[in-house]
């Protein structure tokens, strides 16, 4: 199993936007005096037109008053100093934007990872969980195969230990049910809305053994003992002894409730894989699955075309 090449993807930054976030005192007091370096020169290049205009003062010709040329350049040098200035300006709100969209794409693909790592890891352990279930109700159904055949040789403490035995595996294989119901609830919900290469959750009802008919084997098996005389008067000093059963508190409160444990543990296992938001993403996934195959069969049939080949039957075009 290689789940490395299950991702999440980033989300699309949301681009051209001048956004506002709260700075820093370094860099308000950076822009401070970026804004105060460009008003300064402005102001100093009109200061400067200024004092030669007026050192050319407006004379009388004939009759005729003639302005300086110094004065005539003022207005042009002024309309200059603002557009440098309104120019400086500009490129500052341009450079925060880009500084604005590279710390959003740096947040967004921070997020995708963080996200990526949470559903592989609950990918994996359901993986791993799946197989301990199956493991759990192998072994309790080889325990009460055992305890029939020490119930025929009249074993009267072995074969309430094997019934022991397999309480105890049948009860760890219904608490790792939960977990996996837990675990394909917070799965679907992590992908819900994502663009991802996931597969659909590695577990469900129809891909774990079928625990019922073992449970009404365990109850079987059980009640061979409680009807017997003699396997009854071990069973009356065994079942309020505390044992190490997942969810008991003894032998016998797992034998009277195994059976609703069991039953509510894959109801819920169904719940998580069926809910709305689960339908709604595996739906994604087939959508998602169906492009890929289609894909591939696209550019097999270019590379027949490039290469003259004949095609094969693997070459037609999928009707899913």
């Amino acid at each position: 199993m290689n789940d490395l090449t299950y991702v999440v993807l980033p989300q699309p930054p949301i681009l051209n936007r001048v956004d506002k976030p709260a700075l820093s005192y370094e860099v308000v007091k950076h822009l401070r005096e970026r804004a105060m370096t460009v008003g300064l020169v402005a102001w100093l290049l009109f200061i400067m037109i200024l004092a030669t205009a007026l050192s050319l003062l407006a004379i009388r010709f004939d009759g005729v008053w003639i302005l300086p040329i110094g004065i005539i350049s003022l207005l042009p040098a002024v309309v200059i100093a603002l557009i440098t200035h309104r120019l400086l300006a500009t490129k500052a709100e341009r450079k925060q934007q880009q500084q604005n969209d590279a710390r959003q794409l740096e947040r967004l693909t921070r997020e995708a990872q963080t996200r990526t790592d949470e559903v592989r890891s609950i990918y994996r352990l359901a993986v791993a969980g799946a197989v301990q279930v199956r493991e759990h109700l192998a072994h309790a159904s080889g325990w009460l195969r055992t305890a029939e055949s020490e119930y025929r040789a009249r074993a009267f403490d072995p074969y309430w230990t094997a019934i022991e035995h397999a309480a105890n595996h049948l009860a760890e294989g219904t608490r790792k049910t939960k977990e996996l119901a837990a675990r394909a609830e917070t799965y679907y919900k992590k992908l819900a809305g994502q663009k991802h290469t996931f597969p659909a959750f590695p577990a469900h009802r129809q891909s774990l053994p079928t625990a019922e008919p073992i449970a009404a084997e365990f109850c079987r098996v059980v009640r061979l003992g409680q009807t017997n005389f003699e396997f009854a008067n071990i069973w009356e000093h065994r079942r309020t002894r505390e044992v190490l059963i997942a969810g008991f508190r003894s032998l016998g409160d797992a034998v009277n409730n195994l059976g609703t444990s069991i039953t509510d543990s894959l109801r819920n296992l169904q719940y998580s894989t069926t809910s709305d938001i689960a339908r709604l993403v595996q739906e994604e996934i087939n959508t998602r699955d169906k492009l890929d195959r289609r894909a591939v069969e696209q550019n097999r049939m270019l590379d027949n075309l490039q290469s003259r080949r004949e095609p094969t039957a693997l070459d037609r075009p999928s009707q899913y």
